[in-house]
């Protein structure tokens, strides 16, 4: 199975992210050289915020590996994000960066791949770079699209979920969620309900 681990972005951020979503998609309308059939926008399901690309595991290690990331959920605590202004992947990749808990985002994916590693699941080692993905190219260049947007602040969220999904290739992708778990010790209360929000 070709699987990955996510951080969930509850409905607040994913409606800033749909409002970024539009907005690019308006400016692509605008410019002939980014013609629609030539960027492909990351669909609502398949939004979140990427910890961990396992690859392809084989099945008999995914109890194991649900068994540290439950772990690893465990140890951590809610973040408090919100989205920036635009980021890129090279010219291709259309993406939104994160502000807020980002340090705590980052140890939490450090662990979430020490969790896949003790399950036997091999990982590369590019660093952490906390984004959305928004949108991929087929050829056109991306970069500058939204860059009246750079200043841009969304709402703050709290993130409270890891996923482990499984990404389903195909002409139409998608992405399944075999397993999910809260961070924080089990029954704690999170940062919204510690400030009685």
């Amino acid at each position: 199975m070709r699987l990955f681990v996510a951080l969930a972005i509850p409905p607040a951020g994913i409606a800033d992210v749909l409002a970024m979503v539009e907005q690019a998609r308006e400016l692509v309308g605008a410019r002939p050289e980014l013609h629609p059939g030539g960027v492909r926008w990351i669909p609502r399901e398949r939004m979140h915020v990427t910890l961990a690309f396992l690859g392809e595991v084989p099945p008999h290690r995914v109890e194991p590996l649900s068994i540290r990331l439950a772990r690893a959920a465990a140890r951590s605590q809610p973040l408090r994000l919100r989205v920036a202004g635009p980021g890129y992947f090279g010219d291709r990749v259309l993406l939104a960066r994160m502000l807020g808990d980002l340090p705590a985002l980052t140890r939490l994916a450090q662990s979430v791949a020490a969790a896949a590693r003790h399950s036997g699941v091999d990982l590369d080692a590019r660093p952490f770079e906390p984004h959305i993905t928004l949108a991929r190219s087929r050829g056109a260049d991306l970069r500058g699209l939204l860059h009246e947007s750079a200043d841009h602040e969304g709402p703050w969220w709290v993130g409270q979920t890891i996923e482990l999904v499984a990404s389903r290739l195909g002409p139409r992708p998608r992405h399944e969620v075999l397993a999910d778990w809260s961070l924080g010790p089990p029954g704690a209360a999170g940062p919204e309900a510690a400030r009685g929000g």
